[in-house]
């Protein structure tokens, strides 16, 4: 079993529950996106929205690794560089 065939596997991997955890993943990090960003408009503190924006880079991140755990061919498609 050679890298390529690890990082680049010719069907994508996936996992139990996928669907309903990116799914979950996605919601929670539209969640606090909006927060973070309603928190913006309306000149709140940074110490209010310290907890938002570590949220949005937690499920981002883990999006990210769901991706990745399929296969890392994400990263050289247009939707793993849009984010």
């Amino acid at each position: 079993m050679n890298l390529d065939s690890v990082l680049f596997p010719s069907e994508p991997r996936s996992f139990p529950f996928r669907r309903g955890i990116r799914t979950l993943l996605r919601a929670l990090h539209i969640l606090t996106t909006g927060v973070l960003l309603g928190g913006h408009i309306f000149v709140q503190s940074q110490e209010a929205l310290m907890p938002w924006l570590w949220g949005s880079i937690l499920t981002g991140l883990m999006l990210l690794a769901t991706d990745l755990y399929a296969s890392c061919a994400i990263l050289l498609e247009a939707r793993g560089v849009a984010g």
